[in-house]
């Protein structure tokens, strides 16, 4: 029985991508000629994520990046002969994920379930356009490694509601998500300003709001900035929605990369693949560090000099400012945050927070928060 197993599942074409996933050669292996060394290593796999059998497969199956759900993505048709093989090969993984430990060990090593791998695979393939497929189904940030898109080793997990203060700038930030969301062309965002003032945690708390809607979010590092149209390429035709990130984002005026960034962005709307926009965070206004000549005319054409600087900022469609909070905002922010841990903020705090804002350098939401953890470090 074990053997027709696994000739059926090396059978698979429409969803043959399931076989490189190590767990489901393990169980291969396993069922071609069955021993205990064999079926240690595929249990160890399986324990990794769960004890159920049938559910592991199912996860497989519906995370495969295949002929279907790529061309339900792009809003294709599909074959009877494709569509009349992709439901045997269902049949064929459901039986595969319905096989009972018994049937290789005397004891009971895992859990079998009843499931309706048609059903949930169809239910899939009608949510592509928010769920995706392969690695950014079940990914929500991602880095650029060479020309790889790989996921984020350590998500950030930072949510909508820990963010405090800069309301109107969340607005304006998410009302651009949601027009990418909605399939318009989204402005380029520039979020500058005071560091600590929350910039890159606001998008990457809205990716995170917004991800069961098919946002993504793709970090891009400063010497990528060349590599951003192969992955404007690369995801276009992606069901899902992408924010090209570039965090903290300064240059020298004869940086290589300022030029890259320029002709980047001054791309033609039709260039720009409409599931895309990048978003940039800066401390400084024109990502630019600016030199005393550049500013006092030392250059015989400081006006040509100045006006480079200042274009690429122009090119963005949409510019945030994030300015440091007065004395009142601070304290509005340092007691919301503080309420987030049960924590109340009464006057002797209040002129304490004060106090730590300073060795700081200033206040900031960033400050804010570290102050609030000094006081959890000091309770009980």
């Amino acid at each position: 029985m074990t053997k027709d197993t696994a000739k059926g599942l090396k059978s698979l074409a429409v969803f043959r991508c399931i076989l490189k996933n190590d767990m489901i050669k393990a169980f291969v292996e396993l069922c071609e000629m069955p021993d205990e060394e064999k079926l240690g290593r595929f249990t160890q796999m399986l324990y990794m994520r769960g004890d159920n059998l049938s559910r592991a497969f199912l996860e497989e199956v519906l995370l495969s990046e295949n002929v279907l759900s790529v061309k339900k993505a792009c809003g294709e048709s599909v074959s009877r002969v494709i569509l009349d093989r992709a439901n045997k090969e269902l049949e064929i993984i459901q039986k595969a994920a319905e096989i009972e430990s018994e049937a290789f060990s005397a004891y009971g090593l895992w859990k079998v379930e009843k499931l309706d791998f048609e059903k949930e695979f169809s239910k899939r393939l009608d949510n592509i356009q928010n769920t995706g497929y392969g690695i950014f189904a079940e990914n929500i940030m991602f880095t650029l490694e060479g020309k790889e898109i790989v996921p984020a080793i350590f998500k950030d997990d930072t949510t909508v509601d820990s963010l405090k203060g800069y309301e109107r700038q969340r607005v304006q930030i998410e009302n651009n998500i949601k027009a990418l969301i909605k399939g318009k062309v989204a402005a380029n965002m520039l979020l500058y300003g005071d560091s600590g003032t929350g910039k890159s945690a606001t998008v990457k708390a809205l990716a995170n709001f917004y991800a069961n809607q098919g946002v993504r979010l793709i970090e891009i590092k400063k010497s990528q900035i060349s590599e951003i149209p192969y992955v404007m390429g690369k995801v276009s035709s992606n069901p899902l929605k992408f924010i090209l990130f570039l965090d903290d984002l300064t240059f020298d005026p004869k940086d290589d990369a300022f030029g890259n960034m320029k002709a980047v962005l001054e791309g033609s709307v039709a260039a720009r693949a409409k599931n895309t926009c990048i978003c940039v965070t800066s401390n400084r206004r024109h990502l630019v560090k600016e030199t005393a000549a550049d500013r006092e005319g030392g250059d015989l054409h400081r006006r040509d000099t100045m006006e480079e600087i200042g274009a690429l900022t122009q090119r963005f469609g949409l510019s945030v400012v994030y300015e440091k909070p007065d004395r009142l905002g601070y304290i509005k922010v340092l007691t919301e945050i503080a309420a987030d841990y049960g924590i109340e903020i009464g006057d002797s705090e209040i002129k304490e927070a004060e106090a730590y804002a300073i060795s700081k350098g200033g206040r900031s939401c960033r400050v804010a928060k570290q102050y609030v953890e000094e006081l959890i470090r000091r309770m009980d």
